[in-house]
C-alpha cells in the first residue's frame, strides 16, 4: 500500500510540473519515482516469511482488501522495470509537437501503474474493479493522445468505448457473483467454491467476469481491439500496453482463478478452450501482417494464449512460470519497440519493408531485433525458450494434448516473428534513408538483450527472488 500512495503521490508532481514551467524535471522526476518504487518492492520481498502468498510482515491488509505478498512484489517489480525501461525510451522518442505534453503523458502513466498495482496485490473484488478502472481511464486518454492524428483518435475511440462495455459487464459479473455468496471476500469466495453446490448465478457471474478480463488481456473472442488500438497508438503507450497492463491484468486474473474459480476443473477445461483459440487465432493472423505493431498486437494475443496454460495448473510453480514469463516477454517486446521506433522515426512508417537492409546499415539495431524476435519465437538460450519450457512443464501432466497445441503455435509464430529478420538481413534496402539512434534508445536496447540472453541461461536471475 505505501508503494502505491508513494507513485500516487509522484504521478501528481509530474503533473503539476508543468504548471510551473518544469517540464524539463519530468523525465528525472518519473524515473526517479520509479527507481525508489523498484527499491521499495526489493524490500518488501526481503521482509516475506517465505511464503509465496502470504502478506509482507507489518504490511497492512486495509480489512482483507488489499494484501502485498511476494507474488504481488515479484510482478510489481517486473512492471516498474518494464515502466522504466519505455520511460526511458521516450525521452526522445515524443515528437516535439507534444513536448509540451510530457508531463502530462508521463503522470498518466504513472496513474496507470497505480492500478496496476492493485490489480496484482487485491483479496476483493471491489478492490479488483478500482484497480481496472484507475488503470485504464489513463489509456484511454494515452492512446489518443495525439489528437491531430487521425488513427490516435480511433484506437482511442475504440478501446474507450469497448473497454466501458465491458467494464459494465464485469461489474454486473461481480454483482452476481455477491448475490449468490454474500461476500466480495476472494477467501470467503474460495471456502464458497470449496464447500456445497455452486449456483447458476455464481455459475454466469464467473462467466462474465471472464469475459470481462478477457478483453483487457485480449483474449478470444473478445481480442478485436487490439490491432487497432496498438496500431493507432503512439509506440510508447503501445508498448506500455503490451507489457505493464497485459502483466498487471493477467495477474490480477491468475489470482482470481488460481485461488478461487480454479479450484473446480470445469472452468479449468473452460480456460484450456480459450487458450487453444487465442493461440491459433493469434498465431495465424500475425502471420498475414505486413505492418510490425498489428504483428506484435496479434502475438500479443497469442501470447496471452500461451500465459492461460499457467491457470489450467493453477499450482505454486505456476506462479513463477508466469511471473518468469511476463519478464521474458517484456523484455523482448520492449526491445523490439525501440528498434521499430528508430525505424518508424526516420521511416515514417512501422512497415516490415522498411527493415530491408537494415543489417548492412545499422547492424547494432539488427542485432537487438534479431535476438527479441527469436526469444519470442521461443528459440533456445533466451529468455523466451526457457519461460515457455517452464510453462508447457507445468501444464504437460493435465492437459498434454493443450501443450502440444503450444508446441505447434511456437512453430507457426517463427514464421512472422523472423520476417523482419529475414527483411533485415537478406533483403536490399529499398531507400538510402539512415537509421539513426539516441543515447536512451540505445541503453534500453542493450539492457533488454542482455537481460534476454542471461534470463535464457540463468533463469534463477528471477526465479531466486520467489524462492
Amino acid at each position: 500500500m505505501k508503494l502505491i500512495i508513494f507513485i500516487t503521490i509522484s504521478a501528481i508532481i509530474v503533473l503539476f510540473s508543468s504548471i510551473f514551467n518544469a517540464r524539463k524535471a519530468a523525465l528525472p522526476l518519473t524515473l526517479m519515482a520509479l527507481l525508489i518504487g523498484l527499491g521499495m518492492v526489493f524490500q518488501y520481498n526481503c521482509q516475506c516469511d517465505g511464503s509465496f502468498y502470504r502478506s509482507i510482515v507489518d504490511e497492512a491488509t486495509y480489512r482483507n482488501m488489499i494484501s502485498f505478498t511476494r507474488f504481488s512484489a515479484l510482478f510489481s517489480g517486473v512492471m516498474l522495470v518494464a515502466s522504466i525501461l519505455i520511460i526511458t525510451l521516450s525521452a526522445n522518442s515524443i515528437k516535439p509537437i507534444f513536448d509540451h505534453y510530457r508531463s502530462d503523458i508521463y503522470g498518466l502513466m504513472l496513474f496507470s501503474l497505480c492500478g496496476a498495482f492493485i490489480l496484482v496485490s487485491y483479496q476483493h473484488l471491489v478492490m479488483l474493479f478500482l484497480g481496472i478502472e484507475i488503470l485504464s481511464i489513463p489509456l484511454y486518454i494515452l492512446a489518443g493522445s495525439r489528437k491531430n492524428e487521425l488513427a490516435s483518435n480511433e484506437a482511442a475511440f475504440k478501446y474507450f468505448l469497448m473497454g466501458s462495455f465491458t467494464t459494465g459487464v464485469l461489474l454486473f459479473g461481480i454483482a452476481l457473483i455477491y448475490g449468490a455468496t454474500g461476500s466480495f471476500d476472494l477467501n470467503a469466495l474460495m471456502t464458497y467454491c470449496h464447500v456445497g453446490q455452486i449456483s447458476t448465478m455464481f455459475k454466469v457471474g464467473m462467466i462474465m467476469v471472464l469475459a470481462g478480463m478477457s478483453f483487457k488481456i485480449g483474449l478470444v473472442p473478445f481480442h478485436f481491439w487490439s490491432p487497432d488500438v496498438y496500431s493507432g497508438s503512439p509506440s510508447v503507450v503501445t508498448a506500455f500496453m503490451a507489457t505493464v497492463v497485459k502483466t498487471s491484468v493477467f495477474g490480477a486474473t491468475y489470482i482470481l482463478f488460481s485461488k478461487v474459480f480454479g479450484v473446480n476443473s470445469g472452468w479449468t477445461d473452460t480456460l484450456a478452450v480459450i487458450a487453444a483459440a487465442t493461440m491459433f487465432v493469434g498465431n495465424l493472423t500475425a502471420t498475414q501482417q505486413s505492418g510490425f505493431k498489428r504483428m506484435m498486437a496479434y502475438s500479443s494475443i497469442a501470447h496471452a494464449g500461451y500465459l492461460l496454460i499457467a491457470m489450467v495448473s493453477p499450482d505454486l510453480a505456476s506462479g513463477k512460470a508466469v511471473i518468469l514469463y511476463m519478464a521474458a516477454y517484456s523484455l523482448a517486446t520492449i526491445g523490439a519497440f525501440a528498434v521499430m521506433m528508430a525505424v518508424r522515426r526516420c521511416t515514417g512508417s512501422d512497415d516490415i519493408n522498411n527493415f530491408n537492409g537494415l543489417g548492412k546499415s545499422n547492424p547494432v539495431l539488427a542485432t537487438a531485433l534479431t535476438i527479441a524476435m527469436m526469444s519470442l519465437a521461443g528459440i533456445p538460450l533466451t529468455a523466451g525458450f526457457i519461460s515457455k519450457y517452464y510453462l508447457f512443464t507445468i501444464g504437460w501432466s493435465g492437459y498434454s494434448t493443450l501443450i502440444i497445441l503450444a508446441i505447434i503455435n511456437s512453430a507457426i509464430s517463427v514464421y512472422y516473428y523472423f520476417k523482419p529478420v529475414i527483411a533485415m538481413w537478406f533483403k536490399p534496402s529499398t531507400s538510402d534513408i539512415e537509421i539513426k539512434t539516441d543515447t536512451s534508445l540505445n541503453i534500453v536496447l542493450w539492457v533488454c538483450v542482455i537481460g534476454i540472453i542471461a534470463v535464457g541461461v540463468y533463469p534463477d536471475l528471477i526465479l531466486a527472488f520467489a524462492d
